[in-house]
Order: C-alpha cells, then sequence, then structure tokens
C-alpha cells in the first residue's frame, strides 16, 4: 500500500499544523494519536488546573516565648516592632530568592512594601521537593518555612494539627519554624519550634471547570497529584469538578509499594507526593493497562511525565519538563487540550477508514497471486489497476483522511483496519475465483475475464467505501457518487485505453450475477466482522521511549534501554530460551521415566498383583513400589 504512507505522512503533518495554530507544540508526532486514545488523564494542580500565579493570604502568628528578644546565646534581637513570623518569612524568601519558585515570589511581593528588617543570610537552604521546606540562618536565628508534617516532629505536629487542617481548607498552608541550626547535609539541628503560618491562595484557571468537564463528558478518568496538602487539593479539584475529589489521600502514608497500589483504584486525588511517587503512581495505572497522559511544568513532574504514554507541559514550565513532554502549551492555557484531543480523533479515526481501503488492495492482490499460481493466469490487465487506485483508493481515501471528524476512538488501529480491509479483499478473490470459473467454462476470452474481474471489483469496492462513509454527510454522499460516476465513465467512455471488452448480453447477465454475489458476501462478512468482539483493550507505548532515570544523592542519571527493536529482540530472546528450558525438562523428565521403567524386574501377570507406578510430581519424578507382605 504505498499511497499509505503518503495519507499517514500527510494527515499527521496537517494535525501538528492546525496545533500549531492553536498554539500546541507536538514534538512527536505519534503522541496525537496516543493523547486520542488516553483514558486517564494526571494533572498537576499547579500550573494546570491553577495558572501558577499565587498571593499571600495571610499571615497567622503563633504565641512565642521570647518575643522580640534574640532567642539564643549570642544572637541578634529581632526588631520589637515586626513579629518573628514576619522577620523569618521576608528574610527567608529574600535568602532563598535566587531560585524563588512561585511561592517564594508571592512572599517576595508581598514584604515588597512592608517595612521588615533586611537581614544578612549566614547560610542558606533552597527548597528541595523531597524535603519540602527552605531556610536559612541570620544573626537573629535560624529559621524554615514548608510544609507542617516535613517540618514539625510527631509531637509539635500534633499540637497545631487543627489549626493547619482549618487553614487549609482553601490555601496552601506553610509552617515557619525556628531550629536550632542546620548540619553541612542541609539537613535540620535540632527540633523545629513552629513561630506562626503562611496561607498562600492559588489562582484557579477561569478555563479549568469547562476544561474539566469536557474530559468527564468523554469518559476519561481524571486523577489530581500534587506535593501541596491533600485538602488544598482536595479543595480546589472540588470546586472545577473533579470526580471523586471529596475523597483524597496524603502520599505521605503510602510508604510501600503495596498501599500505593491499593490508592490508585481508591482516590483521585493524591497531596504530598514526591517526585518518585509521582512515577509510581503513573507506572500502576499502566499495569492496569490504562492509556495514561500527564500534564506538569516543573523539574519534580520529570520522572511521571517520561512514564507516561502522553506527556504535557506548559511553556512557562521548566526546560527539564518542555525537553522531556511530547506536547508542549505555547500559550500555557490547559483550556487548549480538548482540541488536542479532537485533532487526534480526526487523524486517527480518518486514517482507520482511508487505511482499510490501501489495505483492502493489498489483500486481494495477493490472494489472487496465490489462487493464480494454481489457476493461471492472472485476471487483471495493469492497465485496469489504474481505475481501481484513483477512484476506489485514492481519491476517497485522501478526503475521507482529511475530513472533519471527533468520534472516540475505539479499539487497537490494525485490528480496527483488518475489520474493514478484509471483507472487501475476501469478496473479491471470491468473485475473481467464480470469474475464472464462468470464463472457462463458457470459453471467454482473457480480456472478457479481466472486464468481468474489474468490475468485481469494483462493487466489492464502492462497497467498502459506503459502509465506511456511515453515517453520511454531504461531503460523503458527494464522495460517494463522484467514486461511482468515474468508474461509469472510466468502463464506458474509455474501454480502450483501459481494456475494457464489449459485453454480450448473456456476459453482463451472468456478470451481474457476481455483483451481486460479491456485495451479499462482503456485507454479510462485514457484519460477521463488527460483531466481534475484541478479546483485550488496546494500551499505546508510545514508540521512541527507550530512557531510563534514576535520581540520587549523588546526582541523577540517565541510562538508555535500547531502541524498540533492540527490546524486541531481548524479549523474542528470552521467550526462546524459556522455551529451550522448558523442552531440556521435558527430554530430562522422559529419559528419567525410562531408566526408572528398565530398571523395574519383569514379573508375570496375576490377578491381584500390584505393580510399581511412575507418575510426575511437583518435586519432579514420583515412584510408588507395591507394599511387600510379610511371610
Amino acid at each position: 500500500p504505498q499511497g499509505l504512507v503518503l495519507l499517514t505522512s500527510s494527515v499527521l503533518a496537517i494535525a501538528t499544523v492546525r496545533l500549531a495554530r492553536r498554539k500546541v507544540l507536538a514534538q512527536q508526532l505519534y503522541c496525537i494519536e496516543t493523547l486520542a486514545r488516553v483514558d486517564v488523564l494526571c494533572l498537576d494542580k499547579t500550573g494546570t488546573i491553577t495558572s501558577g500565579r499565587m498571593e499571600v493570604e495571610g499571615t497567622y502568628p503563633l504565641p512565642i516565648e521570647g518575643f522580640g528578644m534574640g532567642a539564643g546565646e549570642g544572637e541578634a534581637a529581632v526588631p520589637v516592632d515586626t513579629t518573628v513570623l514576619d522577620f523569618a518569612l521576608a528574610n527567608v524568601a529574600r535568602a532563598t530568592s535566587a531560585d524563588a519558585n512561585e511561592t517564594c515570589q508571592a512572599l517576595l511581593n508581598y514584604y515588597a512594601d512592608r517595612p521588615v528588617e533586611v537581614s544578612e543570610p549566614l547560610s542558606v537552604i533552597p527548597f528541595s521537593s523531597s524535603k519540602k521546606w527552605s531556610g536559612a540562618s541570620f544573626a537573629q536565628g535560624s529559621y524554615v518555612m514548608g510544609a507542617a508534617q516535613f517540618v514539625l516532629s510527631d509531637r509539635a505536629f500534633a499540637q497545631v494539627e487543627n489549626r493547619v487542617a482549618e487553614l487549609a481548607d482553601t490555601c496552601r498552608v506553610l509552617v515557619v519554624a525556628r531550629v536550632d541550626g542546620f548540619t553541612p547535609d542541609g539537613d535540620m539541628a535540632g527540633e523545629a519550634e513552629p513561630v506562626g503560618f503562611v496561607t498562600i491562595r492559588d489562582e484557579i484557571r477561569t478555563s479549568a471547570a469547562e476544561t474539566i468537564g469536557y474530559f468527564n463528558e468523554q469518559g476519561v478518568t481524571l486523577n489530581v497529584i500534587s506535593g501541596d496538602d491533600p485538602r488544598t487539593v482536595s479543595s480546589i479539584a472540588r470546586v472545577v469538578g473533579v470526580p471523586g475529589a471529596d475523597a483524597y489521600v496524603d502520599a505521605t502514608t503510602l510508604d510501600t509499594p503495596a498501599k500505593l497500589d491499593a490508592a490508585v483504584d481508591r482516590y483521585h486525588v493524591f497531596g504530598r507526593v514526591t517526585p518518585q511517587q509521582k512515577r509510581e503512581l503513573v507506572q500502576a495505572l499502566k499495569r492496569r493497562e490504562h492509556t495514561v497522559a500527564m500534564t506538569g511544568d516543573g523539574v519534580n513532574d520529570v520522572l511521571a511525565l517520561k512514564e507516561a504514554d502522553c506527556s504535557v507541559t506548559m511553556a512557562a514550565g521548566s526546560d527539564a519538563a518542555r525537553n522531556v513532554a511530547e506536547i508542549v502549551l505555547v500559550d500555557n492555557d490547559f483550556a487548549s487540550m480538548p482540541a488536542v484531543v479532537a485533532e487526534g480523533r480526526r487523524s486517527i479515526n480518518n486514517l482507520q477508514r482511508s487505511a482499510s481501503l490501501f489495505l483492502t488492495k493489498t489483500l486481494f492482490t495477493m490472494g489472487l497471486a496465490a489462487l493464480c499460481i494454481a489457476l493461471p493466469p492472472y485476471p487483471f490487465e495493469p492497465i485496469q489497476m489504474t481505475l481501481i487506485n484513483f477512484f476506489c483508493i485514492g481519491a476517497p481515501g485522501f478526503v475521507l483522511g482529511l475530513e472533519p471528524n471527533n468520534a472516540r476512538v475505539k479499539g487497537a488501529f490494525l485490528t480496527n483496519v483488518l475489520k474493514r480491509a478484509l471483507p472487501a479483499s475476501l469478496a473479491v478473490i471470491m468473485a475473481a475465483a467464480l470469474d475464472i470459473f464462468v470464463a472457462r467454462v463458457f470459453g471467454f476470452s482473457q480480456l472478457t475475464l479481466s472486464t468481468m474481474c474489474l468490475l468485481t471489483s469494483c462493487a466489492a469496492s464502492v462497497s467498502l467505501i459506503w459502509r465506511i462513509s456511515q453515517p453520511l454527510t454531504p461531503l460523503r454522499v458527494a464522495l460517494f457518487v463522484f467514486v461511482v460516476a468515474g468508474i461509469l465513465v472510466g468502463v464506458i467512455g474509455f474501454p480502450e485505453l483501459l481494456s475494457i471488452a464489449n459485453l454480450s448480453m448473456g456476459q453482463m447477465v451472468i456478470l451481474a450475477v457476481i455483483v451481486a454475489f460479491t456485495c451479499s458476501v462482503f456485507f454479510k462478512l462485514a457484519t460477521m466482522m463488527d460483531s466481534l468482539k475484541p478479546r483485550r483493550r488496546h494500551a499505546a507505548t508510545g514508540f521512541g521511549r527507550g530512557v531510563r532515570v534514576r535520581l540520587g544523592r549523588g546526582g541523577g542519571k540517565v541510562s538508555s534501554t535500547g531502541s524498540t527493536a533492540e527490546r524486541f529482540a531481548m524479549r523474542v530472546a528470552a521467550d526462546m530460551a524459556q522455551r529451550r528450558e522448558a523442552r531440556t525438562v521435558r527430554e530430562a523428565e522422559a529419559r528419567a521415566l525410562e531408566g526408572v521403567a528398565q530398571t523395574q524386574p519383569k514379573k508375570k501377570k496375576s490377578a491381584g498383583a500390584k505393580r510399581s507406578r511412575v507418575t510426575k510430581s511437583a518435586q519432579g519424578i514420583k515412584v510408588s513400589m507395591p507394599s511387600k507382605k510379610k511371610k
């Protein structure tokens, strides 16, 4: 099917151009199909549901001892007109501003016009997604800022847990605590003592609810995976309409692979998730044969983005996320996702229909070639295939391949194509065999035989075009009329050019009967094919993936799992080795059975005699000997 290569390349290239007009960059062509088949979409809250812009909602200091004074020997005092909480927040944010995230930027904006003394940092601990906090040491003491569960000890957290839960219902909550200092490895020294809280509000995208509603209507399962407090994530997920958002889980409690695997089936909102857990959640979903898409824009999302079948990021995200992702939303708007899904559906649904036309000719040509080895000659003239190629394959293939189509993608691509192409191919082969039989019985010429085969093949092709054009639209009706008219004009108007014979009345009657038989066989076979149910669902794999990412304290390591061909060869080699091992075991068992049987003495058969018995068991060979009675 030579034209199928051109058609596929053209359809995917046009899809890429259309997406570019919508400010969507497709970095891999195959991701267009994958996203059209996605049934689970994992969303990172920040930058996807929310715009990524944050603002400080309020600060809530706690009563502490030594207010306004140096808390330790040799330490400077916090200014009397400034709370310890404000001093710590403002100065930790300024100290870590070189690598400021959105949270730090919100604090910098909040304290930009507030009179808080600037203190020179003695040491700085930048924010880490694994630690969930940042900190700095000053002459006035050492302070950390981050998630309460990660900063405070169990005893200290139990004292403020109710207050944190109350504030976290609508906003992100950070605790500010005083520590004795920091170790050379960047860990906290001593037990953290909370001095207050700060709540930060995420700006929810105005289009988020509409986009979430679209995926709900399409039957796509939505999971929200975030490193923030699960209560905050759940609250935002409820606002935008994520189903099951009321039930959430704190990923810090999923400390074993079994717990994490079980949580996938129960929850749709995950909070306090580490980068490694994000990847493990995606892996658990893929083990359940889901086609998973992941959205994210930060470095902590890279592992999950690489593991997902289709990865989506924002142009404003980190360089690492953009390099890994297959789809980049240039305008940083999650509302572009429905357009991407629609474009993928149009491309794949149309390619499935058009590919069936190309493969029909390939299959019946192969079948007739095999048939004509036994019953020569080959019934078609080369020039006659031009009529089939243009009116039955080329023109309808490209028209159907580029028309609008937003139907949901169902089943595997090759299975869907063969279910349409096989009935037409079998009908053509059966009709050609009947034409050859009739031509030999009645002594028709080779030109008459080729004409009859051409017309019966066109009848099967037209029937296929009619079937794949359902439901009919004005464009499809016009295409069908064009195909039928083109075939008739070619047969009637250019008989010499196309090697068409003038048929007698009797030959035309016989041809009409064979054409009716061909169409009847096609529609019955097509109905049978449609009734077949697929044994297993399609799971997109993501061609070209072969990168393994490992993170450790000493840094990251990127290695290759090999190309697709290498991984296939490894699977084949492993399968062959397993078969050889099984065959060796069977041969060894057979030799053992023969050896045991030969060592048994031959005895005359008697009515009540008991014989030894050799059988297989889980441990290998089992020999049952008759018991001897004492005389």
